[in-house]
Order: structure tokens, then sequence, then C-alpha cells
């Protein structure tokens, strides 16, 4: 059992589930939005218009999933199927000549180890986007680090200038 493994394609498959809703509606609102902004350009007021963009960002911080039947997750979920209705065992009985018979002898069972857990593509894009969003957060900081430098090193010239 490699635990590492299958605890990354489970987390993959918990944030696939998560990101995948909330990209296909974001990307329907911005498209409904660059549509209604195109043809009412010239008729809508910048901050009419400031609003509707606005409903892109809230749609952004809102999860995806909201089970309320105002969202389009509620509408486009999957219907639950019905459990299974268990069936009787059938169980026959006979009596005679087959008692007699020797049991059969039993055999070892054959155990064959597991085949070693592989990433699913999920973990591996998943690894991707954190190992991108590290990247991005590493260089983010330091660009903050030279700017706080350059304005100690500003701030220094204009005490020594003034």
């Amino acid at each position: 059992m490699n635990l590492p493994i299958e605890t990354l394609n489970d987390w993959a498959e918990h944030a696939l589930g998560f990101a995948w809703p909330m990209l296909w509606q974001s990307s329907l609102l911005i498209g409904v939005l660059f549509a209604l902004d195109g043809l009412l350009k010239r008729n809508l007021r910048p901050a009419v218009r400031y609003t509707l963009w606005l409903a892109v960002l809230i749609k952004l911080l809102l999860p995806p999933s909201l089970a309320v039947p105002t969202s389009a997750a509620w509408w486009l979920r999957p219907a639950e199927a019905a459990p299974a209705v268990p069936r009787p065992a059938t169980v026959t009985v006979t009596y005679g000549a087959m008692d007699r018979l020797a049991a059969p002898a039993t055999a070892l069972p054959l155990v064959v180890p597991a085949p070693p857990p592989r990433l699913t593509w999920a973990a591996a894009v998943f690894l991707g986007a954190v190992g991108v969003s590290l990247g991005l957060l590493s260089w983010m900081l330091r660009r903050w680090q030279q700017v706080a430098r350059d304005a100690r090193r500003a701030a220094t010239d204009l005490c020594d200038s003034g």
C-alpha cells in the first residue's frame, strides 16, 4: 500500500470535483456577459456594465455547488438512482447419495500482490497546478522584497537630500 500516492489521488479527485463546476459555471457567466456587453455597450451606462461584471467576481467568490434552486448546479445535477432491491437467495436441499460423497480437498488460496498504485491524470494535473501556484507565489514574494528594498532606498535618498 502506497499511502502518499493514494492520498494524492484522493486529494486530486476532490480538487477536480470542486474546480470543474467552478470552471464551467464561471466560463458560462463570462461568455454571457461578453455577449451582453458587446450588444449593449452603447445603451448601458458604465456603472451598469461595471455592476454586471461585478457578478463575475461574486461568482468566483461563492462556492460552485450551492445546492439552491437558483444555481446552475441544482438544475444540471444527475438524478439520484433508487436503491436496488436485494433478491432473495435460492437454496436447494437434496437427500440421498450426495451426502456420502467425500468433501473436495480445499486448495490453498493463491495470493497475488496488488499492483502498486499509480498517479491518476487528475493527480498529475493537481501536482502541476500546485507547482505553478508555488512558482507564482515565490515570484510574487521576490518582487515584493525588491519593491520594499527600492522603497527603503528611495526613503533614505529623500531624507539625505532634504
